[in-house]
């Protein structure tokens, strides 16, 4: 599994690929539903940033939580191969365009 974080954008490869029943068509309309997993890493990672709790709602949480945040989709592919000869599966996601103005508060404690 491979993670680069840039300051645009996150991009998550894992080599594992999607599961096999799991299409190209269904990802990219955000309809994926495994019947069983393929990479507890990235389950796991993706339960430690809240975006996941169980099968098949990651596609929906992180859907969501871009939505909510007024970024762009997420991106999904997967190698251009038949199914069953899969080998990673590709994620990126965008970092909102638009500059957003952070509040900071200092507190002093004595």
């Amino acid at each position: 599994m491979f993670f680069n974080l840039e300051p645009n954008r996150i991009i998550i490869v894992s080599h594992l690929s999607a599961d096999f029943s799991i299409s190209q068509k269904g990802l990219w309309e955000y309809r994926a539903y495994s019947r069983r997993y393929r990479n507890r890493r990235i389950d796991e990672f993706l339960k430690e940033m809240h975006l996941t709790e169980e099968r098949n709602t990651e596609f929906r949480k992180i859907r969501n939580a871009l939505h909510y945040n007024g970024s762009p989709e997420p991106l999904f592919e997967v190698d251009d191969v038949p199914i069953s000869q899969r080998q990673f599966i590709f994620i990126r996601i965008l970092r909102l365009q638009r500059q957003i103005k952070m509040q900071m508060k200092v507190y002093l404690i004595v």
